[in-house]
């Protein structure tokens, strides 16, 4: 499946959710007027995300993510030039500095979410998606180790803006739902407020019953209902 789009039709998070149901293989480029990135899929996981517009190497990234400074990958690139390249950046830094494969990583993991979290603030963008991944696996020694579900999760608590909540939420008196064909919700993270919220959830009552019930103001019960929503774990149905 290929497929093109403006993130006005669906949501980043509906689109995250659509290549992973569908277990696809591909890179999913997306963009707006000020940047662009790039998301490596196999079988609807997400093995890599970083930019369009440049080939982000091992070495900035593990400083972008504060596992090395400056000095030791200019010492560490200085030694590899010295071996013709006979030695992987990586494998000179756990040598000469004692940086683990963890650690590496653990670097990688959080630039590579950070680069998706950023997508979730974005008010417009285009997509498009490919079945053909623009790097081979063997190029990602270190795959994203995160699910989808709680990419989504995280994503959404990062929206602070009113408008994009109410436009997914515009009325208190929705009914709120479990989805029913949500497996396995013991694995994704959820917060306190999250999971207080969510044992309160059932086919009765409405948003503003939660209001009350939980003694969060509107604004704090509506994030956290955006993000149960955009991870498909409620549904909201309108109250007849």
């Amino acid at each position: 499946m290929s497929f093109i789009g403006v993130l006005d039709d669906l949501t980043f998070s509906e689109v995250l959710q659509l290549l992973h149901l569908e277990q696809k293989t591909g890179t999913l480029n997306i963009w707006n007027q000020v940047d662009g990135k790039k998301i490596i899929f196999k079988e609807g996981n997400i093995l890599f995300a970083g930019s369009m517009e440049k080939d982000e190497k091992l070495g900035d990234i593990l400083v972008a993510s504060k596992v090395i400074n400056d000095s030791q990958i200019r010492e560490a690139l200085r030694v590899q030039r010295e071996l013709r390249g006979a030695k992987r950046v990586g494998d000179i830094l756990k040598d000469k500095y004692g940086v683990t494969e963890s650690d590496i990583q653990k670097g990688l993991n959080e630039f590579m979410c950070e680069s998706i979290f950023s997508i979730f603030s974005w008010d417009e963008g285009d997509f498009n998606f490919s079945n053909e991944m623009e790097r081979r696996e063997e190029q990602i020694p270190f795959p994203l180790n995160i699910s989808i579900e709680n990419i989504i999760m995280e994503g959404s608590r990062r929206i602070d803006e009113t408008g994009k909540i109410m436009k997914e939420i515009p009325d208190m008196n929705s009914i709120l739902k479990l989805n029913v064909e949500l497996e396995g919700i013991e694995n994704i993270n959820l917060h306190p407020d999250e999971w207080k919220v969510l044992s309160l959830v059932d086919d009765n009552k409405k948003i503003d019953d939660l209001r009350i019930l939980t003694g969060y103001t509107e604004f704090q019960l509506l994030k956290i209902i955006f993000s149960l929503k955009n991870a498909h774990i409620i549904v909201l149905e309108k109250n007849k």
